[in-house]
């Protein structure tokens, strides 16, 4: 596991003994990018409460099938913009909670009656028209399971080669295209943005 191999440099090759993994930051499995690992105690305790705060900014980079400014547009003026979806010239907000679809499975999905708080923000969109997809910017004000994945999900445009979300395969890609780029977090010690 992840865990595993972190535990194993941190002693073998740091010679930390014996070392926890507290992972602050995870990913999805078949998410790519930057995990925030704590080393000890008070650094863990310390950026879980920014997490819980919301202070811990992070931005992802994702393919979705589609063009989410011109659906959620399109939507809009025939009235069936989804709930907790808005937008303007800058971004697309997406506040909507999540839930687990039946509790023995990984799979979620939208539900403002026992949902979790969850907001993804879409920050900017590169549409190729080509290919009928778009490169996407996004930052994360939560960060639940599956978050970015059910959220395109609920909007009727999945991530390219999330299967597990309705995402199309015939582009080659084994996995959902999604990768987090941008961590930014205040250091436990120095109190300066990293």
């Amino acid at each position: 596991t992840l865990a595993g191999a972190i535990v194993y440099h941190y002693e073998k090759e740091e010679n930390f003994h014996p070392f926890v993994c507290r992972l602050i930051h995870r990913l999805d499995l078949d998410t790519s990018g930057i995990l925030l690992i704590a080393k000890n105690q008070f650094s863990a305790s310390f950026l879980n409460e920014e997490m819980q705060k919301g202070q811990i900014r992070r931005r992802y980079t994702a393919f979705c099938i589609g063009n989410p400014y011109q659906r959620v547009s399109q939507m809009a003026e025939e009235g069936t913009l989804p709930r907790g979806v808005s937008f303007g010239k800058e971004k697309i907000r997406i506040h909507a909670p999540i839930a687990r679809t039946v509790r023995a499975e990984m799979r979620r999905t939208v539900d403002f009656e026992i949902g979790q708080d969850a907001t993804t923000n879409i920050l900017s969109i590169q549409f190729l028209p080509e290919i009928n997809c778009s490169l996407l910017s996004l930052e994360l004000e939560t960060g639940r399971t599956h978050q970015i994945r059910v959220h395109f999900a609920h909007l009727g445009l999945p991530l390219l080669g999330d299967d597990l979300y309705g995402g199309s395969l015939d582009y080659g890609i084994k996995r959902q295209a999604l990768h987090c780029h941008r961590l930014a977090f205040i250091d436990p010690f120095t109190k300066k943005e990293m």
